[in-house]
């Protein structure tokens, strides 16, 4: 174990140094990996149109997409414009978030130890939840990939851990609102409690009030902004299709039961959910002890909105429950809080068996993250659609239309007879990423009526092989010749005769 000593802070940076470096490597590992469908890809195309177009507006081949905020495109759009949209470079912004997101919880756990222990060197404790979050799968993903969930992360952690400083948790409050939605606003929760806890006098308590309310007036300002552009479809598409659908339905087939997330949380942290599970009920208890000693004192006290702080995963974890969509990575939001809840059982150890735990926690959370970076074996994936958007894309055609294979052909009539669709679900031609690497503009078909009636339209067109047999009669080939195909799709070119 490391002693209590001036030597804390260069073991802390030795930490970051470690993980920043596996993050590194991990990203320099799949820099050959185009962007992963769904959402990388869908991040990089709603990117390059902001940067093209010069514009806040959000679009997916030229179509209005308003399933989210701007503020994490127009970042990727910034390095798209720095680097030429190179994936390794776009996808270490997140990996800076990740380091951004595990410094605020090492900022955070110190707060809470000081306010709990009365002590804020124990560098045992303070590394425990680093290590931890740093260990989960899903944390190491997102730190190396285009994703808005490790940014909204860094807000709510960043609110958090800031809670007295007006400006600073303002600036964390509008990164999660103009990231994710909705979900930026999580962290007001404690804003009640502290108002009140706060508040000396009537005026005091009027004026906290009126700052509450000039936070969330800046934090709206995005939704002011995209109903001025788009009216009432903005209402439509984004907090009845994005929000309200989600909490009734599981859209786009994304099921799961009650106990979905805790399994997902069981797979992720492995064994160490047991450390959790175990401090989560002696920080329960401790708060019952303080309300039971003195209620009035506690209640005044920022222990009590740590408390809060420290119990708001629970929250989380019911909302999720309760919502019909199931998304494995909203558990992102919460791991770096639940990943200190064993600091209150370490505490309560006796040393021996105390030294003996840290000493696993902390050698299974760094065998874990080596695992899946420093000696990580990268599978590199290549779609066969990647493949031929590439190909199109060398090729001189300004547009082309594009035929869903039968597949997406069924789950789009699937998603639409169960009303599990929202206003975007039919905008990716069945592959975000195909449009990205394209990188022309698409007219999608989904269904081959339309298409064989709308596709001289276009100077080029793509088909599945399938459905190209199936529609030789029907097709004018001999006005188009194929310039690209692989296993499963061909692209064919309109021939020009001078």
């Amino acid at each position: 174990m490391f002693n209590k000593n001036k030597s804390n802070k260069y073991v802390v940076i030795l930490i970051f140094l470690f993980i920043t470096l596996g993050l590194i490597i991990r990203l320099i590992k799949f820099r050959q990996q185009p962007f992963y469908d769904w959402d990388e890809a869908l991040y990089g195309q709603v990117a390059r149109e902001m940067l093209v177009n010069k514009t806040l507006n959000t679009t997916f081949n030229s179509n209005p997409w308003l399933d989210k905020p701007p503020l994490s495109y127009l970042m990727i759009s910034v390095v798209f414009s720095i680097f030429n949209e190179n994936e390794a470079v776009a996808r270490s912004l997140f990996a800076i978030f990740a380091i951004a997101l595990l410094f605020l919880i090492y900022l955070l756990t110190k707060k809470i130890i000081r306010a709990f222990y009365k002590k804020s060197d124990d560098i045992n404790l303070i590394i425990i939840p680093i290590l931890i979050t740093s260990a989960s799968k899903l944390f190491i993903d997102k730190a190396t990939t285009l994703n808005t969930d490790i940014i909204i992360s860094v807000s709510i952690l960043g609110y958090f851990a800031f809670y007295k400083n007006k400006l600073i948790k303002t600036l964390f409050l509008i990164l999660g609102v103009w990231t994710k939605s909705v979900i930026g606003f999580f962290p007001l929760i404690i804003e009640p409690f502290l108002i009140i806890k706060s508040s000396k006098n009537m005026r005091s308590f009027i004026n906290k009030t009126l700052f509450l309310l000039f936070q969330l007036g800046i934090a709206c300002l995005w939704y002011f902004y995209a109903y001025l552009q788009y009216g009432d479809y903005f209402i439509k598409a984004h907090f009845y299709s994005q929000i309200y659908k989600r909490i009734i339905l599981p859209i786009e087939l994304h099921f799961g039961d009650k106990w979905f997330y805790f399994k997902v949380l069981g797979i992720d942290l492995s064994w160490l959910i047991l450390a959790i599970i175990l401090g989560l009920m002696i920080l329960i208890k401790n708060l019952v002890l303080d309300l039971y000693k003195n209620r009035v004192l506690i209640l005044k006290s920022d222990r009590f909105i740590l408390y809060i702080v420290l119990l708001s995963p629970l929250l989380l974890l019911f909302i999720y429950t309760i919502v019909k969509t199931k998304l494995d990575w909203y558990l992102i939001y919460i791991i770096p809080i639940i990943s200190i809840y064993p600091i209150f059982l370490l505490s309560n150890l006796k040393s021996y068996i105390r030294k003996i735990a840290i000493f696993l926690i902390i050698g299974y959370s760094i065998f874990k993250f080596s695992t899946n970076t420093y000696v990580v074996k990268p599978q590199i994936n290549i779609d066969e659609k990647i493949i031929l958007a590439k190909c199109l894309n060398q090729k001189n055609i300004d547009k082309l239309s594009f035929l869903a294979d039968e597949e997406q052909r069924t789950i789009k009539n699937v998603l639409e007879a169960a009303k599990l669709q929202t206003e975007s679900s039919f905008l990716y031609s069945g592959s975000p990423s195909f449009v990205f690497y394209l990188n022309k503009p698409i007219q999608t078909y989904y269904s081959t009526q339309e298409f064989v009636k709308n596709y001289k339209n276009s100077s080029s067109f793509v088909i599945s092989k399938q459905d190209y047999e199936n529609l030789l009669n029907s097709l004018d080939t001999d006005s188009f010749q194929t310039i690209c195909q692989t296993e499963n799709w061909i692209g064919f070119k309109k021939i020009y005769y001078k």
